[in-house]
């Protein structure tokens, strides 16, 4: 029985991590951009696509337990695409911020690079 209460704590953990995760997201999302100057241009874009990654991931670690299987990839990228697109909507009103087709580009690439790194991780914890 500790097994089963240790696997459902488990479960809930991972499912409240990615949900605090996205709410970081969104929260971070809805501050007005710095005035400063990056160092690079475009390094948005690399940040997209990072916290998109880790979004994929800690989604797909709480989907881990599903009987979903393969369909689990396309409802997390699905999902991530839905997250970053609506975020990219609600940005337009937010003072200081725009909505970018690029942005939910990279949204969308960070969450395949995430499902691929979890498909590597998979099959070497399966070997």
């Amino acid at each position: 029985m500790k097994d089963t209460n240790t696997s459902v704590k488990t479960k809930v953990f991972n499912w409240i991590i990615f949900g605090l995760y996205a709410l970081v997201i969104f929260l971070a999302s809805s501050r007005p951009l710095p005035a400063e100057v990056p160092f690079f241009s475009h390094i948005d874009k690399l940040y997209h696509l990072l916290a998109y990654l880790v979004m994929s991931l800690l989604f797909l670690r709480a989907l881990k337990s599903s009987a979903l299987g393969v369909l689990s990839y396309l409802i997390v990228f699905l999902t991530c695409i839905f997250i970053g697109t609506a975020i990219e909507f609600y940005q337009e009103a937010i003072a200081g911020r725009d909505s970018s087709f690029w942005d939910a580009v990279f949204n969308g690439i960070g969450a395949v690079v995430g499902i691929i790194i979890y498909r590597f991780m998979e099959a070497r914890d399966d070997t």
